[in-house]
């Protein structure tokens, strides 16, 4: 997995993706978010992160299909 600064390039919008950052925290946590042109919808906040808040964001790996 590739950890990519927010400051360097940002995901399509609507894509979801993993998100490094420390929303109101003293240390850094992951959590999954959609990025929105403005700002970002993370999962389990109540309020749109802002766009400078998330520092690095990471593709989700799809899950490859098992053959039956």
């Amino acid at each position: 997995m590739r950890w990519v600064d927010t400051r360097e390039e940002l995901p399509a919008p609507g894509q979801r993706v993993l998100c490094s950052m420390n929303v109101g925290t003293v240390w850094e946590f992951a959590a999954c978010g959609v990025f929105c042109k403005s700002h970002w919808i993370v999962d389990d906040f109540t309020r749109p992160v802002g766009v400078g808040e998330v520092k690095y964001w990471a593709p989700i790996a799809r899950v490859p299909k098992t053959k039956r």
